[in-house]
């Protein structure tokens, strides 16, 4: 998996765990387990830190650009009830 040379975070998170939407098909959704490792790379984590730091407004809007033209990126995962803690 590509990195970028100044954050160390991936620069491709589409070939993770991409899956079809529930819109037809055409709409896939980047589902990334938060335990999932890639090559020795906490891929879910990163991905976790990146939402989290997305929502609290402490992610650059240079970043945040370049996620969002990460086929599949989305920022909002909806958690299946067997995971939802609250």
């Amino acid at each position: 998996m590509a990195r970028s040379s100044s954050t160390g975070s991936p620069t491709s998170a589409a070939s993770a765990d991409s899956s079809a939407g529930s819109t037809g098909g055409s709409a896939h959704r980047t589902r990334v387990p938060q335990a999932h490792v890639e090559n020795g790379y906490r891929l879910g984590q990163k991905v976790a830190n990146l939402r989290l730091l997305h929502r609290r407004g402490e992610l650059s809007r240079e970043r945040t650009e370049q996620l969002e033209q990460l086929l599949g990126w989305t920022w909002m995962v909806r958690s299946s009830p067997r995971t939802r803690t609250r």
